[in-house]
C-alpha cells in the first residue's frame, strides 16, 4: 500500500437530482441489461439487486434499505449515488468504481473491495465489521464512526484518507508503510501490521503502548 501524506481537501458529496424517480430495481436491470444502458437518476426503496445482474452502472441513483447483499460482480460502477441504511454484507465489488459516493447507516459486514477504485466516498455509521480493501484505489475517502472489527487493509493506494471514531480491533494492514496514517481517534485493543510499516503512523501514547507488543517490548513502570 502506499499512502500519500497531503492536505485534506473536502469529500465531494454525491450529485442528486432534487426529485429521482420511483423505480422497481429488478425493471431498471432488466432494462439496463437488454438496452446496454446506465441507470440513471432513480430511486429504489426496499429492493434487493437481481441475482445475476452483470457490469452495471448507476447514476444519479438513491438506495434506501435496499439489499446489495447477492452483489458478486466486477466493474461495477455507482457514481453521485447514496446508500441509505441498505446490506451489501458479504458483496464483491471486484474492478469496481464509486465516484461522489455516500453509505449511511449500512450493513457492509464482510464486503469485499478489490482491484477498484474509491473517490470521493463517505462510510457514515456503518457496521463494516470483516470488510476488505485489496488493492483500492483510495482517494478523498472518509470513514467516520464505523465498526471495523478485523476489517483487512491489503496494498491500497491511498491518498486523502481518513479514519474518525471507528472500532479496530484486531483489524489487518499488509504489504503497506503507515507513514501519513492517523488512528488516534479510532480505539484498538490490538492490530495486525508488520514492525517495518510502523513508522510514521499517528497514534496515542495509549495505542503506542498496544503496538510496543508487536516489537517484543517488556515495559516497566
Amino acid at each position: 500500500m502506499i499512502l500519500r501524506s497531503v492536505r485534506k481537501m473536502a469529500v465531494l458529496p454525491p450529485e442528486l437530482t432534487e426529485k429521482p424517480e420511483d423505480r422497481c430495481l429488478e425493471d431498471a436491470v432488466e432494462d439496463a441489461l437488454r438496452f446496454d444502458e446506465d441507470i440513471e437518476n432513480a430511486s429504489f426503496y426496499g429492493e434487493m439487486l437481481p441475482e445475476g445482474a452483470k457490469q452495471l452502472e448507476f447514476r444519479g441513483c438513491r438506495f434506501e434499505k435496499c439489499d446489495f447483499s447477492t452483489l458478486r460482480d466486477t466493474r461495477v460502477s455507482f457514481v453521485d449515488c447514496v446508500f441509505d441504511h441498505c446490506d451489501t454484507s458479504g458483496a464483491v465489488m471486484e474492478k469496481s468504481a464509486l465516484q461522489r459516493v455516500r453509505f449511511a447507516g449500512c450493513r457492509m459486514t464482510g464486503c469485499r473491495f478489490s482491484e477498484g477504485t474509491l473517490m470521493n466516498v463517505t462510510f457514515e455509521d456503518c457496521q463494516m465489521d470483516y470488510v476488505c480493501f485489496d488493492k483500492e484505489k483510495v482517494q478523498h475517502v472518509r470513514i467516520i464512526r464505523c465498526t471495523m472489527k478485523e476489517s483487512m487493509w491489503i496494498e491500497c493506494r491511498m491518498s486523502d484518507f481518513d479514519m474518525d471514531e471507528c472500532r479496530l480491533d484486531g483489524s489487518e494492514f499488509a504489504r503497506m508503510p503507515l507513514k501519513g496514517l492517523d488512528l488516534s481517534r479510532c480505539p484498538f485493543s490490538y492490530l495486525r501490521v508488520e514492525v517495518q510499516s510502523l513508522r510514521g503512523l499517528r497514534v496515542t501514547r495509549e495505542q503506542a503502548m498496544t503496538l510496543s507488543l508487536l516489537l517484543g517490548l517488556e515495559i516497566t513502570d
